[in-house]
């Protein structure tokens, strides 16, 4: 029996096919899988190790700060350094391993069947070491470091997706705790992520709800007992969390867009207060108002509050600007400027937490500051520990030299106010004075200077019922 055959020439089809795959499954610049791909081959392995032993683990990948590079050098020099970041990561790992791209500057790494409960930790710190080495684009060295999270199976989750997602969380804790490191995943994140959803959703409403207070803390001239000015801070009170630091809501309130919301709710406040204790001080009373990074990109923010301390008839040397070194190392070209225009117009500027920053004797010269905040770290053992009496004394002369007056922070000892006004420190705020407290509280006290002439320390217990 004869039969008849047709011949057809699939090649173009398969090649199509083939490649209508790898559009679908690889990733076009690096050549490296996707998230699509890395995730079936991740439930693969799942499967395999649900019913066989074997130990499995998830590596999420982040550069850090690495949208500065595209921003200033160009998406071409930023897609060099992904395609030598892939080929970095890909070196590092095993046959059986997956480096996949799952987009931007964020890689997915999954490792299997290793021995040794360790090997994923030891693969991610080879991993941020690689990442240390300067990176090659365009005739130009960049150093970026890498943020790295880590996940294991069956300890941290048994499906796909709990162990990408908690692998992920690890890799934020990682940059919250200051970057170019690795973190294992715990439970704790979890909790830590949660509450800051939780309070995430009650800050956006904070202010409408008038949880949100101002309270004021004294800055006080040592050598009399006078005091000479107040430091503005932000309380928030919610009513199932409670008080809720402004360590903690602060930071929150930049990430999320609040941070001028709240900045305006304070200087409101300062405006209203501040000319009925000026109107009762033998002395110009001033205000410190702590400024962060993110209003500095605003370019009138000198022009702005300027006009706001016009309009309440404030002097403009009513009022310093408290900024840290964050706002010097933000690389917000303005940040001088704007310092200028508001010490032209009379501003104090302060330097807050001298001391903590790895460059701050440069920053005293090149920027106008006129005061300095030594942090309470240094002040706490100046009463005993000659090391740390011998480095206030430095910030003391080196201030003195250059004109800045100097306040001492977190004063909480007799013996601390007497080795300060010694060696020549002028002003001091802290919890031997007062904690931050109301409005009210500051004019209160104001009349009673007026009538003794001094500020005494707080040992009134209403007075301390309502302090922070």
């Amino acid at each position: 029996i004869l039969c008849k055959g047709y011949l057809q020439d699939i090649t173009s089809r398969k090649l199509a096919e083939d490649n209508l795959y790898r559009q679908a499954h690889y990733d076009q610049l690096t050549n490296l899988p996707n998230w699509i791909l890395l995730t079936e081959r991740l439930e693969q392995a799942l499967s395999r190790f649900k019913s066989e032993s074997g130990r499995l683990a998830v590596l999420v990948l982040d550069l850090d700060h690495f949208k500065r590079v595209n921003e200033s050098l160009g998406h071409d020099v930023g897609d060099q350094v992904l395609i030598d970041a892939a080929r970095r990561l890909d070196r590092l790992v095993g046959d059986r391993d997956t480096v996949a791209r799952s987009g931007g500057d964020e890689f997915l790494v999954l490792l299997e069947g290793f021995e040794g409960s360790d090997y994923p930790e030891a693969i991610a710190h080879r991993m941020i070491e690689a990442f240390r080495e300067p990176f090659q684009a365009e005739r130009r060295e960049l150093v970026l470091t890498a943020s790295i999270g880590l996940a294991t199976f069956p300890v941290d989750g048994t499906e796909a997706r709990d162990l990408i997602r908690n692998a992920d969380t690890a890799m934020y804790r990682a940059k919250a705790l200051g970057r170019d490191g690795c973190m294992a995943f715990d439970q704790s994140m979890v909790e830590a992520v949660s509450r800051q959803l939780r309070l995430e959703e009650a800050l956006r409403g904070a202010l409408d709800r008038g949880e949100i207070t101002v309270k004021y803390q004294p800055v006080i001239r040592l050598p009399d007992h006078r005091m000479i000015g107040v430091e503005a801070l932000m309380r928030w009170h919610h009513p199932h969390l409670g008080e809720v630091s402004p360590a903690e809501f602060i930071p929150l309130a930049e990430q999320i867009g609040l941070i001028d919301a709240l900045f305006d709710f304070m200087t409101d406040c300062v405006t209203q207060d501040l000319p009925k204790w000026r109107s009762l001080s033998r002395l110009p009373l001033t205000v410190s108002i702590n400024v962060s990074p993110r209003q500095f990109r605003n370019q009138r923010f000198a022009h702005d509050l300027i006009q706001i301390l016009k309009q309440a008839k404030l002097p403009p040397s009513s009022v310093k600007i408290e900024i840290t070194e964050g706002v010097l190392l933000s690389g917000i070209e303005c940040v001088p400027d704007i310092l200028r225009e508001l010490l032209d117009h009379g501003v104090g500027i302060s330097m807050d937490d001298f001391g903590t920053g790895y460059s701050s004797l440069s920053y005293l010269r090149d920027y106008p500051f006129t005061t300095v905040k030594i942090d309470q770290r240094f002040i706490r053992d100046v009463g005993d520990d000659p090391r740390a009496l011998q480095l206030v004394e430095s910030i003391l002369g080196m201030c003195d030299a250059l004109n800045i007056d100097v306040v001492a922070e977190g004063v909480e000892t007799k013996e601390q106010v007497d080795a300060l006004i010694k060696h020549g420190c002028g002003f001091g705020q802290g919890f031997l004075f007062s904690p931050a407290v109301s409005a009210d509280t500051i004019e209160d006290w104001l009349q009673g200077e007026a009538t003794n002439g001094q500020f005494t320390a707080i040992d009134d217990a209403e007075l301390l019922q309502q302090a922070d």
